[in-house]
């Protein structure tokens, strides 16, 4: 994009007129078209004062100039003007020229927004959209002022979805465009509540280094942009697009660009870290990892005794909860928390909900009885800090592989490319869990001087639901879904069909080192000789072992019986791979059925 302050230092062949166009093309998402003229990104007619503003730019300007030079010459239009403070500053309209516009004042008083950060909020597990997070910008206050944190506000780019919308229509919708999108401004304090103790999400705030000129412009534009609506694309128009063209319209960086051909939200943030434009990094806990943390300091009677508390029925924790110290006490409240904050967010049934809640709340008033019956405690000192719990040192967004195949068939060589990556092999990224989520994937297969369409995938998805913690939080369900192209296994690679999957399960933990899940489902697909769709019911048992930091261990059992004739076909598979460093891997995988065995081995390299 461009940099509206500076738009000549980028452009110099630019006459002084066609730098100013570029820059009014660019503050107002102008595209131009296939067979020539422009089209607005933003898609509602009334943000414009034009009629033909959001297809004719030029008309725009013109009018736009007219409003103010009436407005210079009887003080009419002021209300129109007042809703485009970056226009007024691009056309260098200054005081006393530029009308006095009181609600935009009262919600950016000149002095009150001393900085501005990008705020990045971890993946939440329940709404698959958000598996890979959300950005938003956060307008800091002078920290003098009384309840700053409380006072901050943050600007938020998102789909119009309503409540009643299944994750998969979600998903679908946002794949093509089925929803508008808007910007809100908020009350951060209660955005930020919401992720950490509601949502339970960790998040990370990179304070920016922003001139003044620089810092005005994107509470200026912000304030324009509360009217517009935008198409939603989970691939291009997403929350880590939109906030971050802001900042490139302010400062000139090229920050959402990417090797894919999706911006995600910790891309945007690696690449800002890599530019002066970020000050510092500040990691804000979920409840999660402040329980976990705590947790992990407990001696191995300790946490015996804490899970055999939460074990107990509410007669025996009268009992069991005489045998807590103070801290332990304090901890179980903490942990109570957590199970309100996943109950709250999860049920639809009011009445179960309540009855739920009524549990809770006995539980915490016997916990709470004892704890004020015993003498205050120094409290433990705080778990140091993991220096790797931090997005910049995160594994790169897209994956690019090369991998060698022998099977039955012969020897082949794949390659294959992952705008969105994330699978079950794949370390974990700070607050991440142990799901799936990869979207715009193609792989090929080389073999005899030939290539071969092996895997095109829209999207793939395994929710499994599961947490890091001493015992399981909820009984929920796990679930998958597929919208691909691809080969059922890599025995028959040549068997490859397009089709629409879906599956439910549940997944439980181990330990934090290993997990269970199992889940069963359908698939409506074609086979590589008809055009005919056909169903297939699928199922899958597997495990998840985190042998050491570096390495892990996928074992799975897939069980499929085709719905025409009954035909089973059952696969047993085991993958396991090194991550060497974050941007480099090694996998091998062994797959076995009833029409032979296959073995690959292949490099993966992960790019931005």
């Amino acid at each position: 994009m461009f940099c509206l302050y500076a738009l000549v230092v980028f452009y110099p062949t630019f006459s002084i007129a066609d730098s100013f166009f570029e820059k009014w093309l660019a503050i107002n998402y102008y595209q131009p078209g296939i067979i020539g003229g422009y089209t607005s990104e933003i898609t509602n007619d009334d943000y414009f004062v034009s009629p033909q503003g959001r297809t004719n730019p030029q008309a725009e300007l013109d009018t736009f100039k007219n409003l103010i030079t009436a407005y210079l010459k009887d003080g009419s239009n002021k209300e129109a003007l007042c809703q485009f403070p970056a226009r007024l500053t691009l056309l260098k309209v200054q005081e006393p020229n530029r009308p006095i516009c009181p609600e935009y004042m009262e919600s950016n008083p000149p002095e009150s927004i001393q900085s501005i950060s990008l705020f990045f909020a971890s993946g939440y597990f329940d709404n698959p959209s958000s598996y890979y997070g959300h950005m938003l910008l956060k307008f800091n206050y002078p920290d003098e002022i009384n309840n700053q944190t409380s006072l901050d506000s943050s600007l938020n780019y998102g789909a119009t979805a309503t409540n009643n919308e299944g994750s998969v229509l979600y998903i679908l919708k946002g794949l093509f465009g089925g929803y508008d999108a808007t910007y809100q401004r908020n009350n951060h304090f209660i955005f930020s509540n919401n992720y950490t103790n509601r949502q339970i999400r960790d998040i990370w705030e990179y304070r920016l280094n922003l001139t003044p000129e620089e810092k005005w412009f994107i509470i200026e534009h912000s304030w324009e942009l509360k009217r517009a609506k935008f198409t939603y694309y989970f691939f291009s128009n997403n929350c880590a697009n939109r906030i971050a063209k802001i900042v490139e319209l302010a400062t000139g960086r090229d920050l959402s660009k990417s090797s894919g051909f999706w911006a995600m939200p910790m891309v945007i943030v690696r690449k800002a870290a890599k530019t002066p434009l970020v000050a510092e990094e500040v990691y804000n806990p979920s409840l999660k990892k402040i329980f976990s943390d705590k947790y992990s300091q407990l001696t191995a009677e300790e946490k015996k005794q804490f899970i055999a508390f939460f074990d107990a029925t509410d007669t025996e924790k009268e009992t069991l909860v005489t045998q807590l110290d103070a801290n332990n006490l304090i901890l179980a409240l903490e942990y109570l928390d957590l199970l309100v904050a996943k109950k709250t967010i999860k049920s639809k049934d009011q009445a179960e909900l309540k009855r739920q809640m009524e549990i809770l709340e006995k539980q915490r008033g016997i916990t709470l009885t004892q704890l004020m019956h015993l003498p205050p405690v120094p409290e433990k000192p705080e778990p140091p800090k993991d220096p790797n719990y931090t997005l910049l040192s995160s594994q790169p967004a897209s994956a690019l592989r090369i991998g060698y195949q022998k099977n039955s068939d012969g020897e082949s060589i794949k390659i294959g490319f992952r705008a969105a990556n994330n699978d079950l092999l794949n370390p974990r990224n700070p607050g991440q869990e142990v799901s799936k989520f990869t979207m715009g994937e193609i792989e090929t297969e080389i073999k005899n001087d030939s290539i071969h369409l092996n895997k095109l995938v829209a999207v793939d998805i395994l929710n499994l639901n599961t947490n890091p913690l001493p015992m399981r939080m909820t009984n929920e369900f796990s679930w998958g879904m597929k919208i691909d192209y691809a080969a059922p296994n890599n025995i028959c690679s040549k068997c490859s069909n397009a089709g629409i999957e879906g599956k439910v399960g549940t997944a439980t933990r181990l330990n934090k080192e290993i997990m269970f899940y199992g889940l069963a489902g359908g698939r409506l697909h074609t086979t590589a000789n008809s055009k005919q769709d056909f169903i297939t019911g699928v199922s899958e048992l597997g495990s998840v072992i985190n042998t050491s930091e570096k390495t892990i261990l996928v074992l799975t059992a897939n069980y499929n019986i085709d719905a025409i004739s009954g035909h089973p076909e059952y696969l047993l598979k085991a993958n396991f791979g090194i991550n060497l460093s974050k941007d480099i891997d090694y996998r091998m995988s062994i797959e076995t059925n009833a029409k032979g065995t296959t073995f690959l081995a292949s490099f993966g390299y992960y790019f931005d």
